[in-house]
């Protein structure tokens, strides 16, 4: 399953469902209510997919002090 990675002071990942597709990060339409549109916030993954907005919320994988990257997408 794929993950989406972004960094903070502490770094968070959400587990992706099979089936959704994000737009990629810089894309215009990632903004509003376009299928794959989505933001972070406070630790949570809020996402628009098949005309619903969901969320996930993110997990701690322990690493802190990070600087602030663009997210990023991951195979497993």
């Amino acid at each position: 399953m794929p993950h989406l990675l972004a960094t903070y002071n502490v770094r968070y990942y959400w587990d992706i469902p099979d089936d959704v597709v994000l737009l990629p990060v810089n894309d215009p339409r990632n903004k509003g209510e376009n299928e794959g549109a989505w933001y972070i916030r406070n630790g949570t993954l809020h996402y628009c997919w098949k005309e619903k907005w969901k969320w996930i919320v993110g997990t701690e994988d322990g690493f802190i002090d990070a600087m602030p990257e663009d997210a990023e997408f991951q195979e497993d």
